[in-house]
């Protein structure tokens, strides 16, 4: 049993255009907090991959613009799964996917560049940072997954439950 299913429910259902939205400053909401934790991933990049030659003003021109589309992304693909409407939902969640593994991508791909400048000195990626790289993104995947499967059972949940009356108070 839930918190939720404890607490009356005293307001009456909401209608389309006050779902709407709220559905509305949500995803706004949540494509801030998405940027910012892009411009955290800026600064860790920064110290730690940089030596590699991955140039961190392009990397931080990846991570925010892939950013935006992922926030949104996901955002669309629950908002999406609670409706029921899941080809808009499978398409969302393309988007987010690329967008999610964009950042690590260029890192992979900018990390064995030569220098152009003094082609002798090679930044060559230890397998290390691979096997971290790959980590992160399995871990931060899962998250995401079971971020979106919670909420969007949480929101059905919500939304079938049927208001409280007074004589069951």
């Amino acid at each position: 049993m839930s918190l939720c299913s404890l607490l009356p429910v005293t307001w009456p259902p909401m209608t389309t255009e006050a779902r709407g939205l709220r559905r509305k400053r949500l995803e706004r909401a949540w494509i801030v907090l998405g940027l910012g934790y892009s411009i955290l991933r800026v600064f860790v990049a920064n110290a730690t991959v940089k030596k590699y030659g991955v140039n961190i003003w392009a990397f931080a021109v990846v991570e925010m613009g892939s950013s935006f589309p992922y926030s949104l992304g996901t955002a669309r693909v629950v908002a999406r799964l609670v409706d029921k409407s899941y080809r808009s939902a499978t398409k969302w969640g393309m988007l987010a996917g690329i967008c999610f593994i964009a950042p690590e991508t260029f890192i992979v791909i900018t990390g064995e560049r030569c220098s152009r400048r003094h082609p002798g000195r090679c930044h060559r990626m230890p397998k290390r940072v691979y096997e971290v790289i790959g980590v992160v993104i399995l871990i931060l995947g899962s998250l995401a997954v079971w971020s979106v499967i919670r909420k969007v059972r949480r929101v059905r949940s919500l939304e079938t439950r049927a208001p409280a009356t007074s004589a069951e108070r």
